[in-house]
């Protein structure tokens, strides 16, 4: 395929520790590798502590507080708007072939360049605006204007673009419900640079009698993330297993759990590490025994799971986001919301090392065989060819 120009449009904080932005400069990457010239546009701001190899063209810097994690906030509109004001000229300057737009706001921004320089969009959509906007509203009246808010877009803004990547077969469907054409639709889960870990990290080994069990739980605390299922689930296990502790590593702030930790008894058995480094995150899940992901909305991936997978850890799951995760194969499946069966999982598995190597083995094969990013890039090729060539047959 020739060499295309894209421009990469990004609506958050860039470059940060989270799954989106991570997937994101990962996808950059991956596509320069195969000959493209990728442009990422994203807001004025990102994590100081990070770096990004290759063109990033930043909005203007409003004087304004800002934040790292995700979700909505009244400043964000205003991001936006400069946003589509940095998108114009590099679409303009570098002649860009086409808008690859990632989440709503970004499909949002796309939209009007589309228009204005008569340029074809791709919409990637990480999730859906009905399931997760909602999460973050606190207030009865929140909830409404986000459940409305969230159905509108999801009815307005997808068949509008023209072609839809879904992270997930659920997103896909959802979408073709929602007005995109079928042959404008493609599903292509995430990727991940599995080489960031020691050759798929430390195997399994029996522990000592006196060794700590040890779970972990990498991530941001927002509502979507069902992180309370983890706490109702370790008050059980630490009840025949008291010296089990929990490893929260998160970028956000651990005051909203830090009161459920202590009204639930379990000050002693969590620790939390508020950090935005890879490394450190790397290094603790690389000591724990299991990898935990309580997340039930199948409307996305988390890209967490990936990383469990890398690092060879044993998974208890979530059904509704178990992705390419086959019960007792390379991961334990629970049911959505169960925080007893969550908990039995973790205790058979903290009992059973024979079964936790087993699981460990096959979720780092289970990144070689589907997660790669030389298996998918072709397919993201494809729908840059495709989409091409239905905009160069309209004009």
């Amino acid at each position: 395929m020739q060499s295309l120009r894209i421009a990469m449009v990004a609506p958050c904080p860039f470059p940060a520790s989270q799954g989106t932005q991570v997937f994101i400069g990962q996808l950059a990457r991956a596509l320069r590798k195969r000959g493209h010239r990728i442009h990422l546009v994203t807001y004025h701001y990102g994590d100081k502590n990070l770096t990004f190899q290759g063109p990033v063209h930043k909005a203007w810097r409003l004087p304004i507080s800002h934040k790292l994690g995700s979700g909505p906030s009244p400043q964000k509109p205003f991001f936006d708007a400069l946003l589509a004001i940095q998108l114009n000229r590099v679409v303009q300057r570098q002649r860009a072939h086409i808008i690859h737009a990632h989440n709503y706001e970004g499909a949002l921004v796309g939209l009007a360049i589309r228009r204005l320089r008569k340029v074809p969009l791709v919409f990637h959509t990480h999730n859906t605006m009905t399931h997760e906007l909602p999460s973050y509203s606190r207030t009865k009246f929140g909830l409404h204007i986000a459940r409305w808010l969230g159905r509108l877009l999801d009815y307005q803004l997808p068949w509008r673009t023209d072609a839809c990547i879904a992270i997930t077969p659920e997103i896909a469907t959802f979408v073709r419900k929602r007005g995109v054409a079928p042959d404008r639709i493609w599903t292509i889960p995430p990727a991940i640079e599995a080489n960031q870990f020691e050759v798929g990290g430390k195997k399994a080994s029996p522990k000592g009698k006196d060794a700590v069990p040890r779970l972990l739980y990498a991530g941001n605390l927002d509502n979507y993330q069902n992180f309370g299922l983890v706490l109702k689930s370790l008050r059980e296990v630490v009840t025949h297993h008291p010296r089990c502790l929990l490893e929260v590593v998160t970028n956000s702030s651990p005051t909203r759990i830090l009161h459920q930790v202590e009204r639930m008894g379990l000050w002693e058995r969590v620790h939390i590490t508020q950090t935005t480094s890879f490394q450190v995150m790397r290094g603790l899940l690389e000591e724990c025994d299991l990898a935990l992901c309580p997340r039930i909305s199948p409307y996305g991936f988390p890209i967490k799971l990936l990383n469990y997978l890398a690092a060879g850890k044993p998974v208890v799951i979530c059904q509704g986001s178990a992705n390419s995760i086959q019960h007792l194969v390379n991961g334990w499946v629970v049911r959505d919301d169960d925080a007893h069966e969550f908990a039995t999982a973790i205790m058979s598995l903290l009992n059973d090392f024979g079964l936790r190597r087993r699981l460990s083995e096959n979720a780092r094969k289970t990144v070689r065989d589907e997660f790669t990013w030389d298996q998918w890039v072709p397919r993201y090729e494809e729908v840059y060819q495709k989409t091409l060539e239905r905009w160069s047959w309209r004009k």
